[in-house]
């Protein structure tokens, strides 16, 4: 059997493999391999068919077809749904529930009114608390002698 040359095994590799640079294609990949290869071949066969293109992408993953037919519909499935997202987009922001982070300014808050009577009720106790503290200190002062009083005031 004659050796091929490079081009030879470049051009039979590409239509016998497919490559994924994996750095490339999966962001904070932190493996030694760069390279997925795609392919029937066994690593066995593709050294014997392609070993100046296989030297080039070593050290590597050895990927079936049926592995790689899920990467690329994985990428077909989010192309197509970026591209829907870009086309169904509501400028205004009606639907989805997206209208409110438009427009702020637009929502008006649910209040409860039993929860907004609450409130006001322990507002109420708050201050009830704050007179009659307020009262004891006043007569606490007024309990001191008039050099004790304006000495505790300075």
């Amino acid at each position: 059997m004659k050796k091929l040359t490079v081009n030879e095994q470049e051009e039979l590799f590409a239509q016998d493999c497919k490559l994924i640079n994996l750095r490339y294609e999966y962001s904070g990949f932190t493996g030694t391999e760069k390279w997925a290869i795609i392919t029937e071949l066994s690593e066995e066969a593709l050294w014997d068919k392609y070993p100046d293109v296989i030297s080039r992408y070593t050290p590597f993953i050895l990927l079936s077809m049926a592995q790689g037919e899920v990467i690329s519909e994985s990428h077909r499935n989010n192309d197509k749904y970026e591209k829907r997202s870009k086309r169904t987009i509501d400028v205004y922001g009606y639907e989805d529930d997206i209208f409110e982070q438009f427009h702020p300014k637009s929502i008006a808050p649910f209040i409860d009114p039993f929860d907004k009577a609450e409130e006001e009720q322990i507002e109420e106790e708050k201050e009830k608390l704050r007179q009659l503290e307020l009262s004891k200190v006043r007569q606490a002062l007024s309990m001191l002698q008039p050099v004790q009083r304006e000495r505790l005031l300075k």
